[in-house]
């Protein structure tokens, strides 16, 4: 008798099979556009290291520089990347209820209830150690601590000041932590590679300021784990380079999204990565994001002089930490230079401090400044929340306002 199939095994087992890499970067040359393919190869040989190779599996949140891991030779598995993998795939659910059997109230972010529920289920490499920042996300900090303690590996945080006058109490942070691993860094080597990304994505944020639109905002954003983990990597620079020839020949081409662009968005924080209609309906109604505030550059390039200090300035130097002005000179930036007519903003339920400035932009943006601002309030992996006919309305109605304003100023 064939004994029956067993989802749960057989994923388990190709996680831990060379051969099923093999595969999978196979099909990666084969089907994929060239960036994209460096961005499927780039995930395929992580997943690959961090199951499969002798370098430790270093776990960190996604706001530790991957520049870090990559110096001291560790290998960057993030948690919460993977939790908005296994949504796009529609795992999600299935984790998400193992982590709520086992106690975790469903008011905690679902990125990190997911997190837990692969975890439970023995979907995830064991990291050899874990490495969180304190900055942006107050879950990630307790829920990888409280993963460190699952696995009992050994845990350290870096404390992230909230104003940059004390940016040398984060070096300091950085400087201890490496000689507490006893590592020698490998810094000029990684930050070169990280410098060389940061330029080829700079090219591709400047032809995105462009008309027409030509690449899909749900795909950037789908990319976004590029932006965190890539950077210090040879793929990295493979990606950005690629993605910016792309770019280049498709405005040569006037190759566009949608055929009718009548409207620019900006879009704030991250998007569901389950199926969702919220970008279909915008081409719809000939509305089309422009650019998102996660993919901007907000950061230096790495000085190789310093690099405890850059490193620290590149955590310090996050678009939504320190002070509310500091976000909102961003956005304006951003509104100037994508020639944007309104601002969607998503609100992750589980997100608090996101969701806290969220009102306070668009009481800036809308009431002060006149710019049409939507707040979308949902869920980034648990499609159990995705509420279609209601957001759809609101989407449409946003959209007829921008018009109506347009209309207004003729």
């Amino acid at each position: 008798m064939f004994k029956l199939f067993n989802k749960k095994n057989f994923i388990k087992k190709a996680l831990n099979t060379g051969l099923s890499y093999e595969i999978a970067k196979i099909i990666a040359h084969w089907k994929a556009e060239s960036f994209m393919k460096e961005a499927f190869l780039f995930n395929i040989e992580k997943a690959q290291k961090a199951y499969n190779s002798n370098k430790p599996t270093v776990w960190c949140s996604t706001f530790v520089p991957s520049e870090l891991i990559y110096s001291i030779g560790g290998v960057p598995f993030m948690p919460e990347v993977a939790a908005g993998f296994v949504s796009t795939i529609g795992m999600a659910e299935e984790a998400l209820q193992k982590a709520e059997s086992d106690w975790l109230n469903n008011d905690l972010c679902s990125i990190h209830r997911c997190g837990t529920g692969l975890m439970l289920e023995g979907y995830m490499p064991e990291p050899d150690y874990i490495i969180a920042s304190s900055h942006l996300c107050d879950g990630a900090k307790r829920y990888l601590q409280h993963i460190s303690q699952e696995y009992e590996a050994p845990f350290y945080l870096l404390e992230t000041s909230y104003y940059n006058n004390e940016i040398e109490y984060v070096v300091s942070q950085i400087k201890e932590l490496i000689d507490e691993l006893g590592i020698k860094p490998k810094f000029e080597k990684v930050f070169k590679r990280s410098n060389k990304a940061y330029n080829f994505h700079k090219k591709v944020n400047e032809l995105r300021k462009k008309k027409p639109v030509v690449y899909s905002s749900e795909r950037a954003m789908n990319l976004v784990p590029m932006e965190f983990m890539s950077f210090g990597s040879k793929k990295g620079i493979d990606f950005y380079k690629k993605l910016a020839k792309t770019l280049e020949k498709r405005l040569e081409n006037n190759e566009r999204i949608i055929d009718e662009q009548k409207h620019r968005l900006l879009w704030l924080h991250l998007k569901p990565y389950y199926s969702q209609e919220i970008f279909t309906t915008l081409r719809n109604k000939e509305a089309v994001i422009a650019f998102e505030e996660y993919n901007q550059l907000y950061w230096e390039q790495l000085d190789i002089n310093n690099p405890y200090y850059s490193l620290a300035e590149k955590m310090m130097n996050h678009f939504g930490w320190g002070e509310l002005d500091k976000q909102l000179k961003d956005i304006f930036r951003l509104i100037e230079d994508y020639n944007i007519d309104g601002v969607i903003g998503f609100s992750h339920w589980g997100c608090r401090q996101n969701n806290g400035r969220m009102g306070m932009l668009k009481n800036k943006l809308k009431d002060e400044n006149n710019i049409p601002f939507l707040n979308i309030q949902g869920d980034l992996v648990d499609s159990r929340n995705y509420q279609k006919g209601q957001l759809r309305t609101r989407l449409q109605a946003f959209v007829e306002l921008i018009e109506m304003k347009k209309e207004a100023s003729k």
